[in-house]
């Protein structure tokens, strides 16, 4: 009976940033301050540095999807990428397949 209904009942949700093709676009480098990329929780993320970080996209775990860039924020606990300190207020935008950016809350972002 319900087969016939398979695609209504059965959702998949992605977990990680695997399958995931919207890009940030790491602004031009700004000596005053970094250019807010998302929003998560109605706070402005920024970029930490230009630097790219490598992670395996299936060790990238989503936090939330900022509703006006259509940008999915990430965390992971790889302790290469992420040290225990900051795990606690820093996350992760996907730059390119395998490559992530750090991003911090504006007011951290700039150490304040």
């Amino acid at each position: 009976m319900d087969r016939s209904r398979r695609s209504d009942l059965e959702t998949v949700s992605q977990v990680t940033a695997v399958e995931d093709k919207t890009y940030y676009a790491i602004p031009p480098d700004s000596v005053e301050r970094p250019a807010p990329g998302v929003r998560l929780g109605g706070r402005s993320l920024s970029p930490v540095s230009p630097d790219i970080v490598g992670l395996h996209d299936s060790e990238a775990r989503r936090v939330a999807t900022d509703p006006a860039t259509g940008l999915t924020v990430y965390t992971t606990d790889d302790p290469k990428v992420l040290s225990g300190k900051e795990r606690a207020n820093t996350y992760l935008l996907k730059v390119e397949t395998g490559k992530y950016v750090k991003v911090r809350p504006l007011d951290e972002a700039n150490g304040k």
